[in-house]
Parts: structure tokens; C-alpha cells; sequence
């Protein structure tokens, strides 16, 4: 949660085959959205570096 957003996996039989994040509600608006695809985004290619240094390390 380190840029505000809760993402936990799916329940029951989406288990292990889905992310749920957050809950936006009748609240939400188009920038909201577009701040948690960039929050997305930029947490994945950290994953991805980190994956790539751990590779080079072994």
C-alpha cells in the first residue's frame, strides 16, 4: 500500500487467478483511475527490476 491502494487476491474459486484493489464506489472518477494505472504500472516495473537484480545476483 505504499502509494494508497489495497490490492489483495481473488476468494473462494478466483483464488490465485486475481487481484482485487480497492474499493472505489459511486466515488470514483476518471483521474482516480488513472492514478491507480500509473501506481500499477510503476509497482510492476519496480517488481520487475527487483526480479532482474535478484537474477543477476545468483
Amino acid at each position: 500500500m505504499a502509494q494508497g491502494y489495497e490490492i489483495a487476491g481473488g476468494l473462494g474459486p478466483t483464488a490465485g487467478k486475481i487481484w482485487r484493489i480497492g474499493t472505489f464506489g459511486v466515488n470514483s472518477n476518471p483521474e482516480d483511475i488513472e492514478a491507480l494505472k500509473l501506481a500499477l504500472k510503476s509497482a510492476l516495473y519496480e517488481q520487475k527490476e527487483e526480479k532482474t537484480h535478484l537474477k543477476a545476483a545468483i
